[in-house]
């Protein structure tokens, strides 16, 4: 999900930054139609990829705000309100650091994107691409490349991987983001009350031949039928 202010070239971009989205936010949380919707929502710094940083705690103004500004962001920041944004009133804004977001969108990590290659590749050609950072014997045989993907092994080649990807993206984004074409004549998703499944039964609601996966709390399980009898 992709979320655009309204912006000229007169609100500059002051920096770009990675925040995580907190539950503290306010104003009001419909898409701009019939009026010009404003809210806020408080955010915690994770690092600053460009030019200034708001602080590590500040409130972000955002014009059509949406309701899927969850987890890690990327967000394109301004010291300046734009020129066809109202100003904003209705519930105090807490007493931080304060900027217009001109763009947000879910930040993943680099490590899990398209990381469906890996799949049914002998262990000697990823480790000369990933290095191994430690081994989870309660799991079995998986393996873990750093904080956000772990691979399991059979037979010396992968079998199913664990790659997390941001809380922001819906079920089809984060498939996309392993390099998955989901929700396009085929690839549906099974819609569950913790995420999401693919059981891969059918062409509808598979990723790829011989393959199923789900989608929990940001992250993704790719598995071969034949090496995992249930999700």
């Amino acid at each position: 999900m992709v979320v655009v202010l309204l912006a000229s070239a007169a609100a500059r971009a002051d920096g770009t930054v990675i925040a995580r989205a907190t539950d503290q936010r306010g104003g009001t949380w419909i898409p701009c139609g019939g009026i010009y919707s404003v809210g806020w929502v408080v955010y915690e710094l994770v690092r600053v990829v460009q030019g200034q940083s708001p602080g590590p705690r500040f409130v972000g103004i955002h014009g059509c705000p949406d309701h899927h500004l969850r987890g890690e962001l990327r967000l394109v920041l301004s010291t300046k309100r734009p020129p066809l944004q109202p100003r904003y009133s209705g519930k105090p804004m807490p007493d931080l650091p304060r900027r217009y977001v001109r763009s947000a969108r879910p930040e993943a990590p680099a490590v899990t994107r398209r990381a469906r290659r890996w799949l049914g590749q002998a262990r000697a050609d990823v480790e000369r691409a990933l290095k191994p950072t430690g081994t989870k014997p309660v799991d079995g045989d998986w393996v873990r490349y750093g904080d956000d993907l772990a691979l399991r092994y059979a037979g010396g080649r992968v079998v199913a991987l664990r790659g997390r990807v941001a809380l922001g993206m819906d079920c089809v984004q984060a498939a996309a983001w392993l390099g998955y074409i989901a929700g396009k004549g085929r690839g549906f998703p099974l819609r569950k009350r913790w995420g999401c499944l693919w059981p891969g039964l059918s062409e509808r609601h598979r990723l790829a031949p011989g393959l199923a996966g789900q989608l929990r709390d940001g992250q993704f399980e790719v598995w071969q039928r034949s090496a995992r009898s249930s999700p």
